[in-house]
This record gives C-alpha cells, sequence and structure tokens, in this order.
C-alpha cells in the first residue's frame, strides 16, 4: 500500500496497515492501464516504471468517501501490471492478448479479495475507452452481482452510448461530472433493498428493463469541505509506491475554447479547495522525494484571488524545500501587457516556477478566431518576452487541423512557430492534432469528416489525425489527414532544430 511514509503529520502504524489491507471493501476503484499498453503510449512500461502519475480524481473521490466511512481501494493497474510485465512480456515482446489476461486476473483477484458492492472504472480519457469495456464487460460477466460504474471526462459525455444495451458494454452507472457528492449518494442508495437510482442527481444509469435515464446534472461541490488526498487508499505493489507529481487548486477555466471540454464540464466557472490541502500536498508530495510539481490548475491567472492563495502555499513550501520547482500554465491574454502582468511573473518566479506553458495553439489569427481563444497573434510574442525577462521558462501548447485550418493558415501558423523560435522566446513545444474528443464543440463540426472510430487513436500522443478538413457543403476536401500530419511533423522539426528536442517516442507508433 502507499503511504507509508508521512501523509500530513503523522506515521501510519503497521497495525493500522494490516487493518487496511484485509477489511472488505464498499466500492474498488480501477484506473486504466494506458502506460503498460503498447498501442496507448508506444513507451511501453518505460513510463509506468519512471514516471506514473496517480488518478488524482479517483483518489479525491475516495478520500471524500473515507470521511462518510465509505470504504475503497484505488487501484492504478499501470503499476499492478508493470510488476507483472513478464506475464505478457518476452524477450521484449508485447502480448497482447496475454496483457488482457493479466489485467482481467488482477480485476478478479482484488475484486474476490474485497468482495465490494460496487466496481468502478476510470474513463477520464477517450483513448483508454476500449481498454476500459474490456474490464467492464468481463467484471459484469464474472462479477454478475457487482454494480459496475464508470465516470470521468469521457465518459460524462458518452453516457448514452456507453449504457446503450445494443453495446453490451456491462456497465450499469456512469456518473457524470464531478464524482465526490453523487458518489456518497451513490453508495449509500445502492446499500438498500431496493435501490432508487432516479433519485441521484449526476448519474446515468440503466434499469432493470435495459431502459436508459439520464439524471439532471449535480451542482458543483463544495471543495473546501472536500478532504486532503490520502494516499493510503492507493493499492500498489510493493517496491511500485508511487506519488502524483501535480497538485490542484483551482477546478474550471473561463476560457472557451472549442478544442476542449472544459467550457461544457465546469460550464466556464471556477471553485477553489481549502488552501491548507493544497499545500499539505505539495508538501507531502516534496517529503517523498518529488522535485518538480506541476500545477494542474487550467490557468493559473484564473482568479486574482486563486492566484495569490497559489504563490502564498508555494512560497511556504519553497522554504522548507528550497530546490523544489513547480510548472503552471496560463493563457496568452494575462501577459500582454507587461505593466499588468509583471508583479506576477516577479511572484511566480520568486516562488520557484521555473516554467510557464502559453496556450497559443496557432499562429493564424483565423485558426484562433475559429478556436474561440479570445487571443491575437500580435499579443504571443510580447507575452513571451515578459515572461523570458522575468527570468522563467516557456512552454507553448500548439495545435493543427482545427475546423477552419487551410494550407495557407497552417502554413502561417508554422512560420510563425519558427519566427518566434528563432527569436529564442520558447523553451519547449508541445504539438498535437486536433482530436475531436466527446464534449467539445470540434466533435460535432460538420467540416471534420471522422474516418477512423478507433477510441485508442484519441489521444494527444497519437499525433495521427482521425478526420480530414472538408467543405461540408461540397464535400471538396480543404485538408487531409495526412496534410495536417505533415505540418505536425514539420513542427517536431522545427522544436529539434531549435531547441535540440528529439521526436517524443510516442511520435513514433510501429
Amino acid at each position: 500500500m502507499l503511504g507509508k511514509g508521512e501523509v500530513s503529520t503523522g506515521e501510519i502504524s503497521e497495525d493500522v496497515e494490516e487493518e487496511t489491507n484485509n477489511k472488505h471493501r464498499d466500492i474498488l476503484f480501477f484506473d486504466a492501464p494506458y502506460h503498460t499498453d503498447q498501442e496507448l503510449s508506444y513507451s511501453l512500461i518505460k513510463d509506468s516504471g519512471e514516471n506514473m502519475d496517480l488518478p488524482r480524481g479517483m483518489l479525491s473521490i475516495a478520500s471524500h468517501l473515507k470521511e462518510k466511512n465509505i470504504s475503497s481501494d484505488v487501484i492504478p493497474l499501470d503499476s499492478q501490471l508493470y510488476g507483472r510485465k513478464d506475464e505478457f512480456v518476452t524477450d521484449g515482446k508485447f502480448d497482447p492478448a496475454k496483457f488482457e489476461q493479466a489485467i482481467e486476473q488482477i480485476i478478479d483477484e482484488k475484486i474476490d479479495f474485497s468482495n465490494p458492492k460496487a466496481v468502478a472504472f476510470g474513463l477520464m480519457y477517450t483513448f483508454v475507452e476500449p481498454v476500459v469495456l474490456q474490464m467492464t464487460r468481463h467484471t459484469k460477466e464474472m462479477h454478475p452481482d457487482k454494480y459496475v460504474i464508470v465516470g470521468g471526462n469521457h465518459a460524462t459525455f458518452s453516457d448514452l452510448e456507453l449504457l446503450d444495451p445494443e453495446n453490451n458494454t456491462g456497465i450499469d452507472i456512469v456518473v457524470r461530472f464531478e464524482g465526490e457528492e453523487t458518489t456518497e449518494e451513490l453508495m449509500a442508495e445502492l446499500q438498500m433493498s431496493y435501490p432508487d437510482l432516479s433519485k441521484i442527481k449526476g448519474i446515468s444509469y440503466r434499469d432493470g428493463s435495459g431502459v436508459v435515464h439520464q439524471n439532471p446534472p449535480r451542482e458543483r461541490a463544495d471543495l473546501n469541505q472536500m478532504p486532503l488526498l490520502d494516499y493510503t487508499i492507493i493499492d500498489s505493489p510493493e517496491g511500485l509506491d508511487k506519488f502524483n507529481q501535480t497538485a490542484m487548486f483551482l477546478r474550471g477555466c473561463r476560457g472557451n475554447c472549442a478544442f476542449c471540454t472544459s467550457p461544457k464540464f465546469w460550464n466556464r466557472e471556477l471553485t477553489k479547495g481549502r488552501v491548507e490541502n493544497f499545500e499539505k500536498e505539495i508538501t507531502y508530495l516534496a517529503q517523498n522525494g518529488v522535485e518538480i510539481i506541476s500545477v494542474l490548475d487550467d490557468d493559473i491567472l484564473a482568479s486574482e484571488e486563486g492566484f495569490n492563495l497559489i504563490m502564498d502555499s508555494l512560497e511556504r513550501v519553497k522554504e522548507k524545500f528550497s530546490e523544489i520547482k513547480f510548472i503552471a500554465q496560463t493563457r496568452v491574454i494575462h501577459l500582454k501587457d507587461k505593466e499588468q502582468c509583471q508583479n506576477q511573473l516577479d511572484r511566480m518566479k520568486e516562488v520557484g516556477i521555473s516554467r510557464l506553458y502559453l496556450g497559443i495553439e496557432s499562429g493564424s489569427q483565423e485558426i484562433l478566431n475559429e478556436m474561440s481563444k479570445g487571443s491575437k497573434i500580435e499579443w504571443v510574442e510580447q507575452a513571451l518576452r515578459n515572461v523570458h525577462e522575468a527570468g522563467i521558462e516557456t512552454g507553448g501548447f500548439w495545435l493543427f487541423g482545427h475546423p477552419g485550418a487551410t494550407k495557407e493558415r497552417e502554413e502561417e501558423s508554422l512560420q510563425f512557430m519558427e519566427k518566434i523560435l528563432k527569436n529564442g522566446l520558447l523553451d519547449d513545444i508541445e504539438a498535437h492534432d486536433v482530436v475531436p474528443f466527446p464534449g467539445t464543440r470540434i466533435a460535432q463540426d460538420p467540416r471534420a469528416q471522422i474516418f477512423d472510430h478507433n477510441k485508442k487513436h484519441y489521444g494527444l500522443l497519437n499525433n495521427y489525425p482521425v478526420y480530414n478538413l472538408v467543405d461540408p457543403e461540397t464535400g471538396n476536401m480543404i485538408l487531409s489527414a495526412d496534410e495536417i500530419k505533415g505540418f505536425l511533423d514539420r513542427s517536431l522539426e522545427l522544436r529539434k532544430q531549435y531547441l535540440g528536442i528529439e521526436r517524443d517516442i510516442a511520435n513514433k507508433p510501429n
């Protein structure tokens, strides 16, 4: 079990750990594997052994449930599989069939040991849907008395499809949007002899007749009522204890980007948690050897109050761990005016933010307008200069193939990328093709003619477009998937040329 070190203020005794290991669980949470799945990650085993990040959402739900006396384990399947890699990797060769068998064996072992009322699977990312459905179908077949639940970003916007009886997914319930309070109420109801799911906000479910119901959404949670993440709930093999490399204070984003699920998921509203929990979590990570922590807030400058609270916390942690570094992200619009942002940038530098990522996304104003970025090209260079002059490294997010793109506009975007690279204004670039994730406006855009429906390819690591851009009225091709990939490839070559960053393993599938 994780958490043998300090969780917040004290040690976990051997007696408590022994009791925890042998206690019946009300619900098990399984985090889908993707580092150990060769097709998903293209970096089999490496990441899960070196840089595995724990499922924050599940851990938050499980920590909340624990306060309500609802017991659970959070089981990251990557670490479980990494400890059994000899079962599906022989002489460096990956065996997909044995990989599936290993997943199913782990699920069966955990369910048989804990005998939970419900089994939940994280479906945060679209690209893990195929492996999650393998797990839900197996669970329902082998353990038909268990409620099978999924939740997460992708599940929220795919609930009707996931529950459709014709798809035979084995899923009984989808938890939509934030899951802490919904799962608490759901677990209480599932203890009843005749559960009434119709009254639980924030879920979709299939009743005994096969009819799918989509209940009203739940109000946003009061994060000040949420406890500190409890790492003792994580179930990982001995010797594979891992810790998050991330922390989060604000949930939500005020942006309205067409390629992002955030506007629909968070309704462009912000909620903040307990600042003391945020600070304790960062301290806990630093105590356990994490040297660079990413602040996961979508926009660290979205709220003046939130920004100041974050800075105060980072400063206090920095005083205790002088070598710790932080990474954060924000929007270009906040940094376009040097006089207005100088104090904020100086503060970031003081507390140890070593790199700040900006959502640049494109060097074409027309494409930015299509994205609803609310940004202007002329702001980008000044924003990057402002960050650099404050002594902070810069990173930029970039996308290719967004609806509204043309060959001419993407050429313009590449030229702009090269210009700012030549001028030394970027220290890193994360470039990807656009993915039509459920819940985004582009998923419904008729200009994106999707031809690849394999959900395993719907991830930012794939870098192979799943659609062509066409004129919906004439059907004429505007930009083919091959052409989109060509622009992406050229951007990565520019990154290598100017920054010396080799093409990622994830960009080179077999």
